[in-house]
């Protein structure tokens, strides 16, 4: 199994782009928060297969959190339209601290 580098949207499939900024839109993501997010995905991150992580992965932020499968991100919570991971998906930072595969 291995790490996989997170893609930023513009680069994932238009399915998933179109998905996504609806989410955006809906959920009230702000300025502020795309700044952390554009500054996140700046350094780099990895993230599991989906050989690891068949349920996907997500990444908590201040006031928002992304979900995501292999390199793409597939969604987006807000501290206005709150929601939860799916269950056995992957905790980013706790699967870092762990040491992914690579």
């Amino acid at each position: 199994m291995a790490a996989v580098r997170i893609k930023p949207p513009k680069s994932c499939p238009p399915e998933v782009r179109k998905h996504l900024r609806k989410r955006v839109d809906e959920r009230t993501f702000l300025a502020p928060m795309a700044k952390d997010l554009d500054a996140w995905l700046k350094t780099g991150p990895y993230a599991p297969d989906l050989a690891e992580a068949p349920q996907g992965w997500y990444k908590r932020f201040d006031s928002f959190l992304i979900l995501g499968e292999a390199e793409c991100i597939k969604t987006v919570y807000t501290i206005y339209a709150p929601g939860n991971p799916r269950p056995k998906s992957v905790d980013l930072d706790e699967w870092e601290k762990r040491g992914r595969k690579s």
